[in-house]
């Protein structure tokens, strides 16, 4: 995935010729989703942060939104790869989409999220929780309780009909010759993964179909 990061705006946009925001980008859970960031500027042109700079940091975070004044992440790396020179220059970060933390966020073992799975979410905020009631008459509106401070509580919905993929904000940001600079939060949609390797083989429903030039009658026939 491409990321291109406009430096004059600290912006995130489209493309070098694209300025136009991006708020959303996808990926998938389980694999190593390689961002490559391009640094550009206003006039569409690549440019090479490092050239004659100092790059000591360049980095991608991203947490659930309900979390974002605590210090829990679900996916980050400070680690990236720069290749190319100039207006070629990109500056690759790896970071894990298989962790704990955001297998936390995934319910497991159903289709529905239950309280117990908002309790693991919240925990991940690094507030004391105390308890999460469920509102039934919404059915997608929760409550949290804060055990360290009872006067206080938070609330968020949860889409119970798409658990197949959590959204969390996600940030991009850089430390150039010690000044640093962060670009917008954006969502990083993170879908859950299809094939885990554990599903077995796929059995054959009955009746089976005809096979490739099987007549009617022959067909028939098998049935019985």
């Amino acid at each position: 995935m491409k990321l291109f990061l406009n430096r004059q705006r600290q912006r995130n946009v489209f493309g070098l010729n694209n300025p136009a925001d991006v708020t959303l980008s996808e990926i998938k859970r389980g694999d190593n989703a390689p961002f490559d960031c391009v640094v550009c500027d206003d006039f569409g042109d690549a440019v090479e942060l490092d050239a004659t700079l100092v790059l000591s940091d360049f980095r991608i975070t991203a947490k659930v939104p309900e979390a974002l004044g605590v210090e829990t992440f679900i996916i980050g790396t400070t680690t990236y790869v720069k290749t190319g020179t100039g207006s070629a220059t990109v500056y690759t970060l790896t970071p894990s989409t298989n962790t704990t933390a955001l297998n936390d966020l995934f319910p497991i073992g159903g289709t529905q999220a239950t309280p117990a799975d908002a309790t693991a979410r919240l925990a991940l905020t690094g507030l004391l929780v105390n308890a999460v009631v469920r509102q039934v008459d919404t059915g997608d509106y929760y409550m949290l309780t804060n055990a360290a401070a009872p006067s206080s509580s938070a609330s968020w919905t949860l889409n119970e009909a798409r658990e197949d993929y959590v959204d969390l904000a996600a940030e991009v940001e850089y430390v150039l010759d010690g000044k640093q600079t962060s670009y917008p939060t954006f969502t990083l949609r993170i879908w859950d993964d299809v094939s885990k390797g554990n599903e077995g083989t796929v059995s054959d429903g009955l009746p089976a179909y005809p096979s490739q030039g099987m007549t009617l009658t022959a067909f028939i026939s098998s049935l019985f």
